[in-house]
């Protein structure tokens, strides 16, 4: 299964990196600018409990789809339930002054089932 996250901002770009850091095949989806960015420095991940720059994958556009893929990303129409996970964790981020984009472990996954139920379902 390959997971391509269009719109590699600070939210597609944690879950991206986490997805990567898991051992997940990954294709972050950028443009302009952000897609140099990535493509020459790569990603940028900063969490609570490291710092680390990853070498991922990164395309100007969707790569043709293969019968595996998941996409992510709010233009997609992120499912209900998975756009309340995203809400509750940038408020968290906000309240306890996170760097933007940070997610914990535990919400990632719940974010990655929400998805995976609403595609599936």
């Amino acid at each position: 299964m390959r997971y391509m996250v269009v719109g590699a901002g600070a939210v597609g770009g944690t879950i991206g990196g986490r997805l990567l850091q898991g051992g997940h095949d990954v294709v972050l989806v950028a443009r302009g600018a952000h897609y140099d960015a990535l493509r020459r420095d790569g990603l940028r991940l900063v969490t609570p409990d490291s710092a680390e720059t990853l070498d991922i994958p990164v395309a100007r556009e969707p790569v043709r789809l293969r019968d595996d893929d998941v996409l992510i990303g709010r233009e997609l129409g992120i499912p209900a339930p998975a756009n309340e996970v995203l809400r509750r964790e940038a408020n968290r981020s906000a309240r306890e002054q996170l760097p933007p984009g940070s997610m914990s472990p535990r919400a990632l996954a719940e974010l990655i089932d929400a998805h995976a139920a609403a595609v599936s379902g």
